[in-house]
């Protein structure tokens, strides 16, 4: 039953640290309630996608008559449009951060491996 309930739900089993117990780390997906509404915040980066002006004018077009609802529905279909062309942005900003520390990694190798010596301020201000 508990399964129905959270079939999104995952266990993970930790390294301990100090106790001669595992712990475990308890993931559940499944939202009890009503999911809390952000508030819409148009995006600059839509602007220069090649679908952007056709997306306006169809949604636009879709409410004559009536400005409120032409809103909405630009609206809606930027949210619909953010999902699918844009994805999670901070899931790219966290490859991005890891490819960086990689690079710096290779290249303070590089330099060690020439012998070249890098202040300790240079280093601290690069991590």
């Amino acid at each position: 039953e508990w399964r129905r309930m959270f079939p999104e739900a995952s266990i993970e089993h930790l390294v301990r640290r100090q106790s001669n117990h595992n712990p475990l780390f308890l993931r559940c997906y499944h939202q009890v309630g009503r999911k809390v509404d952000r508030p819409f915040r148009f995006q600059v980066a839509w602007c220069v996608h090649q679908d952007y002006s056709s997306l306006v004018q169809r949604a636009w077009q879709k409410e004559t008559g009536n400005v409120y609802k032409a809103l909405c529905s630009v609206q809606a279909n930027f949210m619909v449009f953010n999902k699918e062309m844009f994805g999670n942005v901070f899931e790219y900003e966290n490859i991005l951060f890891q490819e960086e520390t990689i690079w710096f990694q290779k290249s303070r190798e590089k330099w060690i491996r020439l012998g070249i010596e890098l202040p300790l301020s240079f280093m601290l201000k690069q991590l």
